[in-house]
């Protein structure tokens, strides 16, 4: 079943999901139609798979990633390595991030597609709310709920947009741009909720 999930990672990735097929699925992993059909009982059945691996096994990681300390003294990340971070992450991930654009396009027209979306986005808002709220804690800003829920989602929206033009136009979607787009997103939404200090300085001095 792995090598079907890891070929299936790399069609949906690379063809989106409308266009891959089992039989590509199952060409790749080296499998029969058959096999892979009685391990998943269709293309969404093994998406869901896939989508499930992704939400639980590779983004947590990903997430705790971009608020590592910095150092060995265990130093929270400052803004500006948070945004750098952010913007890596959409760089790397940005195939994912296609599909996500892609997968959500196609639940606006199929509702067992919007089932599932609607099913694995909270999760992942709930990541993106852990960052920030790890964020504000650390520089003693207020931590608002609605806020914190604001502000994930714009971060989830930002990279999914990303995303897509990045992929049109990769010579303006560069790390140093997508940086200065996450610093300025976090800075105007960290200056409403109390933490211009640190905001808006380098290292929040």
């Amino acid at each position: 079943m792995r090598a079907v999930l890891d070929a299936a990672k790399i069609e949906f990735t690379t063809q989106g999901y409308a266009a891959t097929t089992l039989d590509l699925v199952a060409e790749r992993a080296g499998f029969s139609k058959g096999a892979v059909y009685s391990s998943f009982s269709s293309k969404l059945d093994l998406f869901t798979r896939v989508l499930h691996d992704r939400t639980t096994m590779d983004l947590p990681v990903s997430m705790a990633a971009i608020t590592a300390p910095v150092d060995d003294s265990g130093a929270f990340p400052d803004i500006d390595t948070i945004a750098e971070r952010l913007a890596q992450y959409s760089l790397d991930n940005e195939r994912w991030h296609l599909l996500a654009y892609d997968y959500a396009l196609i639940a606006t027209r199929d509702e067992d597609v919007a089932k599932l979306y609607r099913k694995t986005r909270p999760f992942v808002k709930a990541l993106g709310r852990g960052v920030i709220t790890s964020y504000l804690a650390n520089i003693g800003s207020p931590v608002d709920p609605a806020t914190v829920d604001l502000l994930a989602t714009l971060s989830s929206e930002v990279i999914l947009s990303m995303a897509l033009e990045g992929t049109v136009d990769p010579a303006t979607y560069t790390l140093e741009y997508r940086t200065a787009m996450f610093k300025l997103l976090f800075s105007s939404v960290l200056a409403v909720v109390g933490g211009e200090g640190a905001a808006l300085t380098d290292g929040g001095e």
